[in-house]
């Protein structure tokens, strides 16, 4: 490599007094080559080939040159995805590892090549393509209630635009038949666009491929193209960088932490449901992200509303206390909205073995219904759960007396939890709804549905009323009763 050459350059005329130190300067930095710029950082070594079309190669060097990690960026441009299994093949040599710009040229890489070093994509997210409406919407003036689009699936789509309020009717969305592999594919589904634009059924195209927008572009369609965040440029190289130091440590085990978070209004997609849905969603993503900063771990988020962080041991039990507690199981199980947090600690060899092992935990934590988490070791031994409080309760033998009431009442284990805190709390069953509400980090009406549901079954019960010091309605004083039925 380059910034070797230069090293033992330097070293062969050094007078042999300054060797040590100049060994140990390029030992512990490295140069980075974005977009031709030396940049000196300290840390650990890594050489990325970035494969795409020249536009998102240097979106990715733009990112990567004012962020800070410890990469070089070897750019690997293509004009076709079909030339991705020759750049591989030239290239895996002389890279860590492949970044490639889409899902597509990794995809068609994948049916050819088996991996010999790390390889990973800049995935098609919600992000991207709200981004893309919004270039459509906002800069371009184009009408987006009708689109063509070759890079997602309708349900997927229908999802992002409800997160944007428009749902049902008031929109139209036309996939794209072909697959990648078909033949003259860029072709294709460019007449698939045009056909669709020509005839009215569409206003505008959306492409993930920057050869299909360019072929549009001559034949005056309205089109845009999906483009990779800086943010998700960054998450993605963070990750490679980080899973290539623990390839250089043997003694380094990696951790991956599956995040899920379910909530209260999850199947909601209308009117101020779906803004608060969306603030929620927004603030445990912010929360997580602040988390895996504080540590230094690469973050992947998933489609499904699952989170992956990827750290090592080391760090993961130092957060946890010795596997004892985690506090960001409270920091976003108190957000307005959230029904229950899951989370699964993996620990393992490789990165795989660890994100399969956080899998397991992270579903065997869903089953639980309340805010937990398991630890799921390299040898597959599992601990867990253990709560938000930093309890650890037998899988077995889990709250049945909780257990018996949600499944009478419908209400949720982690809303019970919280209920059976606070007479834990106060040395008292007896509350007005108000203060529970405060308690349990819940809206009055919400308290007031719960308690009715409770009431109903027999697990609460009215036995008096609380004067106020105005001339407002006296409050409803209520006993909680769930060791017994009233």
């Amino acid at each position: 490599m380059l910034h070797t050459n230069i090293r033992n350059l330097i070293l062969y005329w050094m007078p042999i007094k300054y060797v040590k130190f100049i060994t140990k300067l390029f030992d512990t930095h490295m140069t980075c080559f974005a977009s031709g710029v030396i940049i000196w950082r300290k840390g650990v070594y890594m050489r990325i080939g970035i494969i795409g079309p020249q536009a998102t190669v240097d979106e990715v060097l733009t990112a990567v040159s004012t962020s800070g990690l410890f990469v070089e960026c070897v750019p690997l441009v293509y004009s076709s995805y079909k030339e991705t299994v020759e750049l591989v093949e030239r290239n895996e040599n002389n890279v860590d590892g492949f970044l490639f710009t889409g899902t597509t040229p990794f995809r068609y890489a994948s049916k050819y090549l088996s991996p010999k070093q790390q390889w990973e994509y800049l995935p098609r997210n919600t992000t991207s393509f709200l981004c893309a409406l919004l270039k459509a919407a906002y800069i371009n003036n184009y009408d987006i209630s009708s689109i063509s689009v070759d890079s997602y699936d309708e349900l997927f789509i229908r999802k992002a635009y409800a997160e944007i309020g428009l749902t049902g009717e008031d929109i139209k969305i036309i996939e794209s038949p072909y697959n990648i592999f078909n033949e003259d594919y860029e072709m294709k589904v460019a007449e698939f666009h045009y056909d669709n634009f020509k005839s009215g059924r569409s206003n505008v195209c959306v492409t993930g491929l920057k050869s299909i927008q360019e072929l549009l572009k001559k034949k005056n369609v309205p089109v845009v193209k999906l483009s990779p965040t800086a943010e998700l440029i960054i998450q993605q190289i963070n990750k490679m960088r980080l899973l290539h130091k623990l390839t250089l440590s043997e003694k380094n085990i990696v951790a991956v932490i599956a995040f899920s978070v379910s909530f209260e209004i999850e199947n909601s997609y209308y009117g101020k449901s779906e803004l608060h849905m969306f603030m929620s969603r927004n603030k445990v993503t912010e929360i997580i992200y602040a988390f895996a900063q504080r540590i230094g771990a690469a973050v992947e988020t998933h489609e499904n509303g699952v989170y992956h962080a990827y750290t090592t041991k080391d760090v993961v039990e130092t957060e946890t206390n010795g596997f004892s507690s985690f506090n960001i199981l409270h920091s976003i199980g108190i957000i307005n909205g959230v029904k229950s947090v899951s989370i699964g600690i993996g620990l393992g060899k490789t990165s795989l073995d660890a994100k399969y092992n956080a899998k397991i935990g992270q579903s065997r934590a869903e089953k639980c219904g309340i805010n937990c988490f398991f630890i799921v070791k390299d040898d597959h031994e599992v601990v867990g759960p253990i709560t938000d409080v930093g309890e650890k309760t037998d899988e077995k033998v889990l709250d049945k007396h909780l257990y018996e009431i949600s499944r009478r009442t419908g209400i949720g284990m982690n809303k019970l939890y919280k209920l059976e805190r606070a007479v834990r709390k106060y040395g008292s069953n007896v509350f007005i709804s108000k203060d529970l509400a405060r308690e349990c980090n819940m809206t009055h009406n919400s308290m007031n549905r719960l308690l009715l549901k409770l009431e109903e079954s027999g697990y609460a019960k009215v036995v008096g009323k609380q004067p106020t010091s105005n001339t407002g309605r006296p409050s409803r004083l209520i006993r909680l009763n769930f060791g017994y039925l009233e």
